[in-house]
């Protein structure tokens, strides 16, 4: 069996604390209270994020050409968001600022996980970042398994999970 030191397992569970936890807390709350255009256009800002936090966390030097597209990407999106003149759905503040939250939390998680990915095989960062997003995210969740349609939607949901895994495992190697 192999020991981990603890560092490592703080990292790892920062990494399921902002990867599993708080972006999935935040995307699904920001959902239902904005609307899906205004979720997709905020998403689209999670490059910019992971560039800005790079520079701040893992001082990765800043270039012109960044500084340029940074603030391109931030004011198209900016633009958008307060035009506030989509017709699907309710476009709410609060949801827009779950959903820069989610956003956010992923950029932060891709950050803080790519030193783990050097140094465990995806399979070892996943289990642990995954693990630790359960314990966090059970407190929020336990008291809605009994809103689910196990019947109807279980097969989806089994679906849904593998997707979610292989996307993350994606991301995990770039």
């Amino acid at each position: 069996m192999r020991k981990y030191s603890k560092s490592d397992l703080l990292k790892f569970a920062l990494c399921g604390l902002f990867g599993v936890t708080a972006n999935q807390l935040m995307f699904f709350n920001g959902l239902e209270l904005t609307s899906t255009i205004h979720a997709s256009i905020i998403m689209v800002t999670s490059p910019i994020i992971v560039s800005i936090l790079s520079v701040i966390i893992l001082k990765e030097k800043l270039r012109l050409t960044k500084v340029f597209g940074v603030l391109i990407g931030l004011a198209g999106a900016i633009t958008i968001i307060f035009q506030n003149k989509s017709g699907a759905g309710n476009s709410g503040l609060l949801g827009d600022l779950f959903i820069f939250l989610n956003a956010t939390s992923f950029g932060l998680y891709l950050i803080l996980v790519k030193p783990l990915m050097s140094k465990y095989s995806p399979i070892t960062v996943a289990k642990w970042v995954f693990t630790f997003g359960l314990i966090g995210v059970i407190p929020f969740g336990i008291y809605e398994i009994d809103e689910v349609n196990w019947e109807y939607g279980g097969q989806y949901h089994y679906e849904n999970r593998l997707c979610y895994f292989i996307h993350h495992l994606s991301m995990l190697s770039v």
